[in-house]
């Protein structure tokens, strides 16, 4: 079986506000931006509503690694 996902696939959730949601290929962040999340001292929390499985552990470790890109711990 083969997937194809075509250009008019989109995501349809809407923020809190109604905020569009946007591809995570379209978001980037600049290396202003990028300096800026090294210098903060942020902080994140990761909490999952059920733990335990493999997608959860790849899930998280991708977050994670994403974080440490921008010294978030």
């Amino acid at each position: 079986m083969e997937l194809n996902i075509q250009k008019s696939t989109q995501v349809i959730g809407k923020g809190p506000f109604g905020e569009k949601t946007i591809s995570p290929e379209e978001l980037t962040i600049s290396k202003e931006e990028a300096e800026k999340l090294k210098l903060g001292n942020y902080k994140v929390g990761i909490s999952f509503h059920y733990g335990g499985t493999a997608w959860a552990r790849l899930y998280e470790n991708g977050i994670r690694n994403t974080l440490d890109k921008y010294g978030i711990s």
